[in-house]
């Protein structure tokens, strides 16, 4: 288990691998399964499945990902593509964020499985 204080700007949390891309007109697909874990009052954190640090363009505003609020060991599945990756090793990490009350954000909290599966697909 590691814990990570909350803060409105997305921190790094861990590393959960990496791999090789080969062809540079597929799309990279990739599975985050975990159970994840808010603790305070009244607070949430959000979870957020990067490659090489960055997330998926999003509108602006918004956080990709998984957000708990309150929440105790809550299993979370998460899917995302990365269309227009360039071929070569790319890292996979993990990044959070918290507010409103939130003291820690959690990743796999307990001896739950926790599995990153990266496709690479045309």
């Amino acid at each position: 288990m590691k814990d990570l204080e909350p803060s409105e700007t997305p921190k790094l949390l861990r590393e959960l691998g990496s791999f090789t891309k080969e062809l540079p007109d597929t799309v990279i697909e990739l599975t985050w399964q975990s159970h994840i874990r808010t603790e305070g009052n009244g607070g949430f954190c959000s979870f957020d499945v990067r490659i090489d640090g960055e997330s998926m363009p999003v509108p602006s505003g918004l956080w990709l990902g998984a957000t708990l609020h309150d929440a105790n060991d809550a299993p979370v599945n998460l899917y995302l593509e990365f269309p227009g990756l360039a071929p070569g090793p790319h890292a996979v990490t993990l990044w959070t964020r918290g507010s409103n009350g939130a003291t820690a954000c959690i990743d796999n909290h307990g001896s739950f499985l926790r599995t990153v599966h990266v496709v690479e697909t045309y």
